[in-house]
């Protein structure tokens, strides 16, 4: 259940219709990326209009087809994709058949935009979630990947990209004040301008779901999520100084990021009954049929067909790699020489886990220590290989991890 809208045009040439999206997005200070039969032009995180080309047999015209999704971020995005698409549409004097779900295509209305639909959705969303946890489901959520990870917030709390919500306090507000209250809580873009609310909520969402709070010289990636929320935060206050300001998450990123923080005295601090950050705790990721818990500082990469997960640390690095192969019924267990040093059952599967020794790389004189998981569960065989230089932090980590097993129940 989504807000958005749609369009389809025509084109001779894609390659004059990306120079216009280049042209156009530079004037607004967006972003675009062209690929082989797409373009995907970016307003700000969360917030994607996708174009597809679909070349036509016997017709030198291409078919340019759209979608954008607007709901994540509220009608103040809506409204900016609308205008952007009039914008393309003059520029290339192409013409496009939009379809609108909430009408605002054709009307121009914003108020009902926003109250009417966008509103609307989130009252809508709120029974669900409501009839969700009458019926005991523990694992409540808005707009929430559940690819990514899944955070640790207990029972009642829904789960969402801008930070967890009591679901008691929720149903308070909304009984008290009318939905339009929470709804200014949950949507970064719910005025029609970027403001400070909009440079705030960027900076809240990423800080919740994204940050890793560690140093920036650690990675490229801790440097430009720490920078990115600094930036925002700042334009926040810059744009309204009376807005409620996260001190101490924006003081500690400073610290993190080797920066001078401006002064935030005079300025009210923005209050959470939850410590802000999925990523300061344990998180639950997936891999195929079962989940595993681990600390959210871990950066994650990928290499052929494992997945790798590490703190990158200079001397008491840790790293995960797993990997899952699909199988008919339930496999049987590899034949492994290694010592067994524990093993056990989980709802839904069994695992061992063994000490494979010190390793050390052919191009580094530096020794290491591996421990080898072998994950059964029905359908699936799993490997995990744990990584540090000390066999007492290898053994902890991986005892945690196969002790943290679980299979995963989402219906598919």
């Amino acid at each position: 259940m989504s807000l958005g809208f749609s369009f389809r045009a025509k084109t001779d040439s894609v390659s004059m219709f990306q120079q216009a999206l280049d042209k156009l997005t530079a004037t607004y200070g967006y972003h675009v990326m062209h690929y082989d039969t797409s373009s995907v032009v970016n307003f700000c995180k969360l917030g994607d209009l996708v174009f597809y080309y679909e070349p036509q047999e016997g017709d030198d015209n291409v078919v340019v087809n759209g979608d954008c999704q607007t709901n994540l971020l509220g009608a103040g995005f809506h409204k900016a994709a609308i205008e952007f698409v009039d914008e393309l549409q003059a520029a290339t004097d192409v013409p496009f058949t939009v379809e609108d779900e909430t009408g605002y295509y054709s009307e121009r209305d914003f108020d009902s935009l926003k109250n009417s639909h966008f509103h609307k959705w989130l009252k809508k969303i709120l029974e669900v979630i409501n009839e969700q946890e009458e019926k005991g489901s523990t694992a409540l959520s808005i707009c929430w990947d559940i690819n990514l990870y899944l955070p640790k917030c207990g029972k009642g709390v829904i789960i969402s990209p801008f930070g967890p919500f009591l679901l008691s306090d929720v149903d308070k507000k909304v009984t008290d004040e009318g939905i339009d209250s929470f709804a200014n809580d949950f949507f970064i873009w719910n005025n029609p301008e970027q403001d400070a609310h909009f440079h705030r909520g960027l900076a809240l969402h990423s800080l919740w779901e994204e940050c890793y709070f560690m140093p920036s010289q650690r990675s490229e990636a801790d440097a430009q999520i720490n920078g990115y929320i600094i930036n925002e935060l700042e334009k926040a206050a810059s744009l309204d100084p009376s807005l409620p300001f996260p001190k101490k998450e924006y003081e500690l990123l400073c610290q993190l990021h080797g920066c001078t923080p401006i002064s935030t005295d005079g300025m009210p601090s923005y209050e959470s009954k939850f410590t802000i950050g999925y990523r300061r705790n344990q998180v639950t990721y997936k891999i195929g049929s079962i989940k595993f818990s681990l600390h959210g500082s871990f950066l994650k990469d990928v290499d052929d067909d494992a997945t790798i997960y590490y703190d990158n640390a200079d001397i008491d690095w840790h790293t995960v790699r797993c990997s899952a192969y699909s199988m008919d019924g339930e496999p049987d267990y590899i034949d492994i020489k290694e010592e067994l040093i524990a093993e056990g059952v989980f709802a839904g599967g069994k695992y061992r886990l063994y000490d494979l020794g010190m390793c050390q790389d052919s191009d580094d004189e530096d020794t290491y220590h591996v421990c080898s998981g072998h994950v059964i569960c029905e359908n699936q065989y799993t490997l995990f290989t744990f990584c540090a230089p000390k066999p007492e932090d290898t053994e902890k980590l991986s005892k945690e991890i196969m002790s943290s097993l679980t299979k995963d129940t989402q219906k598919k």
